[in-house]
């Protein structure tokens, strides 16, 4: 505080809000106001002084700006602290923001079966596992939505978090209820680019998360579609479950991110659903095709492309489906792409799938062993498959086999 004499020397007002602390402890806020006192030729002769108690206003004040900023229910920071947050982050160019959105699975569920108490305990639940996980301010966004924002932080790192977040719930331990989140991230580069574009593609990888998750109410879009064509093609039959263990184990070998496995997956999943299309009498032949009927066989691949996209809109799985009968040399279809033009996850997916075929065999072929299918993708490499995704996969074939 400055004192009487300063005043008197600066003939200038000084007004402050000081923080007295009490022999017990506590705080009392006062407002300081000292003015100087003028004699007719100017000058200072004395300072006249006001000490206001403000306590009550500040914590009036405090109690408004925490209402104003945080989410009552959760006691996570809000919209408008996710806001203020993100803003005081990219003024302070703390770039990369990374930014991690998660979903709460079956809250809907849990709220119907139990009554909202406890849903809204899951959502507490939930604030509190993400808090512990990563160590940061968490904001609820909306009912069921939830976003972290992290400074200095990489999309690689972001995805370090979310395994962490995702570990924690695994642990997580509850009489009526378990914790499941889909979660996706997105990186902030420079202050220019818009918040919301960005949590946009954080929230179309929480999509593709939740298509994969069985607590989710839109993994029913993903098990729907699979049981058609389980029922459409036996010999669909655990076929593209190998696919995908098989395709996610390449995935992470070439180095490829969370929300990009999680294409994969889906894709691999429904790599075959277009054959829910095509005639059961074609399908199940046992003796070779005719030309027209395996014209009518190469079909599949755009149906697959259609049904996905009108039932999730996941472009990318949609794309990868559609080009995964291409060739390396160009000679595959449905368009004729050529080496790197091709998809990777349509890619991976051929090897994974020519593979499975071999090994196991279809109706109107008996299957080989497996160092006979690894040669002959080996043949092919460079040919029909990608060279650097057939050499994964033979690195890995000792890990990668499916019972």
């Amino acid at each position: 505080m400055r004192t009487d004499k300063d005043i008197i020397k600066s003939k200038k007002p000084f007004y402050n809000e000081e923080v007295f602390i009490e022999e017990d402890g506590s705080k009392n806020y006062k407002e300081i106001l000292k003015i100087p006192f003028f004699d007719i030729y100017g000058e200072t002769v004395g300072v006249i002084g006001r000490a206001l108690d403000i306590t009550k206003d500040r914590i009036y004040r405090k109690r408004l700006e925490y209402l104003s900023y945080t989410d009552v229910l959760t006691g996570a920071k809000n919209r408008a602290g996710f806001e203020e947050y993100e803003k005081k982050l990219s003024n302070e160019n703390k770039f990369p923001i990374g930014i991690i959105m998660g979903d709460a699975n079956g809250l809907k569920l849990v709220n119907d079966t139990f009554g909202h108490r406890e849903g809204d305990e899951l959502l507490i639940q939930i604030t509190r596992v993400l808090k512990e996980a990563s160590e940061l301010e968490v904001f609820r966004i909306g009912g069921d939505e939830f976003a972290i924002l992290l400074p200095n932080t990489d999309l690689k790192n972001c995805e370090k978090v979310i395994k962490k977040i995702s570990k924690r719930c695994d642990e997580y331990e509850n009489k009526l209820f378990n914790i499941s989140i889909s979660l996706g991230s997105a990186v902030k580069n420079k202050k220019e680019e818009d918040i919301y574009e960005v949590l946009k593609i954080a929230e179309d990888k929480v999509y593709r998360k939740k298509l994969l998750q069985n607590k989710s109410i839109k993994s029913s879009i993903l098990s729907s579609l699979k049981m058609a064509l389980k029922v459409s093609c036996e010999e669909t039959d655990n076929h593209t479950e190998r696919v995908a263990i098989n395709a996610v184990k390449i995935g992470e070998q070439l180095g490829l991110d969370l929300s990009q496995i999680d294409e994969l997956k889906i894709a691999a999943e429904l790599h075959d659903i277009g054959k829910i299309g095509i005639p059961e009498d074609i399908l199940m032949k046992k003796g070779k095709l005719t030309e027209r009927e395996f014209e009518v066989i190469k079909t599949h691949p755009e149906k697959s492309y259609r049904i996905i996209k009108a039932s999730s809109g996941l472009k990318e799985v949609a794309e990868a489906t559609l080009y995964h009968h291409e060739r390396w040399d160009g000679k595959g279809y449905p368009i004729g792409l050529k080496g790197e033009e091709i998809p990777l996850l349509s890619r991976i997916i051929s090897v994974c799938d020519a593979y499975d075929i071999m090994t196991r065999g279809r109706v109107y072929k008996s299957a080989i062993s497996k160092d006979e299918a690894l040669k002959e993708l080996l043949r092919c490499s460079g040919t029909q498959f990608d060279p650097k995704v057939v050499e994964e996969f033979v690195k890995i074939r000792e890990k990668i086999i499916v019972k």
